[in-house]
């Protein structure tokens, strides 16, 4: 009887000391793990998360220069700064294994503006080296490969029939010396995004899916160059100020398919009463994208309430760009003219994000987020690129295609909290 005694102690010890440890193991089951926190313990759920942004882009689509010489002007000269934004994100936890997520990103406004007072000419006809134009006997100018080409041609403009008070290559045209200039651009960008992927747990480090993606991006760009316009007659008759005509006449403008919007036609100098005079040029494209994208997430780094992953989001999209062009030469209290040109297509485009997101948990369903990222769209049209679309064919006749050849570049920060029922 000793031994099945002593067997029963043995066993009786054995529960007695079971006990306790069943009883931890219950009580640390309910209690969500520290080491791992995206919804591990749930097997369905939604999420909220509003981010605050600060972005900077880059600014392709500024390599033709507005006027020529030593006082070029080009709209690289303004560079963007960081702006800021919002996103705001909204997710289903369907079960243990799928989510869904949709994202709204409004990236703000960039600008870049460029001011400042032109201390020589420009000329219209190729006197740039005259002193006439210029006391430096080197003005700023423009022609075939610059802005405001129109002025170049009317300023060189010879009639079919000669002689003709209207041949303006018997004068130099220009704008005299302390000309005020306006660089302005600007730019405006979202994106909106619906993701299927895999879930992430304890014993999946990664995440993959697919989803659809929209980005809207639209720019602005204008240049205004004012002063006073002047013509001086180059034809051996310079003791008058009645020569040819004094002015750029109204049938040099008409022949470079500029439209006399009002006035009683041509631009006068000083000495026939010619006021202020304006060369205005701008221009604007909308990008449209739509397309699919691949989804991964993935942990790099895990301890405690800190989480740190790495994201990516590519894809390709079919985009929509539409761009215009806008002259106006005008002249106060005389004549304004102006000639516009629109123009759409398709083209394939990539974007891609690739950034990296931290998490802190502050309670057992809040979250603080942040992140770095970089985002690239190619083929896509920029406003000050799309004076490169207007071209010219052997008899002088233009015409437009827009421009969709840059890509742009941007990178930020994020910061914000989500929210988890």
């Amino acid at each position: 009887m000793k031994l099945p005694f002593a067997l029963s102690l043995v066993a009786l010890s054995l529960l007695c000391a079971s006990v306790p440890s069943a009883k931890a193991q219950h009580v640390e089951s309910t209690v969500p793990p520290d080491d791992y926190f995206i919804m591990s313990e749930r097997e369905s759920g939604f999420w909220l998360s509003a981010d605050a942004l600060l972005w900077k882009r880059n600014n392709p689509g500024g390599g033709s220069n507005i006027i020529g010489g030593p006082e070029a002007l080009n709209f690289s000269d303004g560079k963007f700064q960081f702006e800021g934004g919002y996103r705001l994100g909204l997710g289903w936890l369907i079960d243990p294994n799928y989510e869904v997520e949709g994202v709204w990103t409004q990236y703000g406004r960039w600008s870049a503006t460029n001011t400042g007072v032109l201390t020589r000419g420009i000329s219209f006809d190729g006197g740039q080296a005259s002193l006439i134009v210029d006391p430096t006997g080197n003005a700023n100018f423009v022609n075939t490969s610059t802005f405001f080409r129109p002025l170049f041609d009317a300023a060189t403009y010879i009639p079919s029939v000669l002689p003709n008070p209207n041949d303006e290559t018997t004068e130099f045209e220009f704008m005299q010396p302390g000309l005020a200039y306006t660089l302005r651009r600007s730019s405006d960008m979202s994106d909106g995004q619906v993701n299927f992927k895999t879930r992430r747990t304890e014993g999946r480090r990664f995440s993959f899916g697919l989803g659809y993606r929209h980005i809207s991006l639209s720019e602005a760009a204008v240049v205004g160059i004012t002063g006073t316009f002047d013509a001086f007659d180059i034809d051996g008759d310079e003791a008058g100020v009645d020569g040819p005509n004094d002015q750029l006449s109204d049938e040099a403008l008409s022949a470079q398919d500029l439209a006399l919007l009002s006035g009683g036609g041509g631009f006068n100098d000083p000495t026939l009463g010619g006021g202020a005079f304006t060369m205005l040029w701008a221009g604007a494209t909308d990008n449209q994208l739509n397309g699919l994208q691949g989804v991964l997430d993935g942990s790099i780094f895990e301890r405690g309430r800190f989480a740190l992953d790495g994201n990516l989001r590519a894809g390709l999209y079919l985009n929509r760009v539409r761009g215009t062009v806008v002259e106006q030469y005008s002249q106060a209290g005389g004549s304004v003219y102006g000639r516009s040109f629109a123009d759409d297509t398709d083209r394939a485009s990539f974007a891609a994000n690739v950034g990296l997101s931290g998490s802190i948990r502050l309670a057992e369903q809040f979250y603080f987020r942040t992140g770095y990222e970089v985002m690239f769209v190619t083929n896509v049209g920029m406003a000050p690129t799309q004076q490169q679309g207007v071209v010219y064919d052997a008899l002088g006749n233009a015409s437009y295609s827009v421009q969709t050849g840059d890509t742009i570049v941007l990178h930020g920060l994020r910061a914000g909290f989500e929210y988890q029922w």
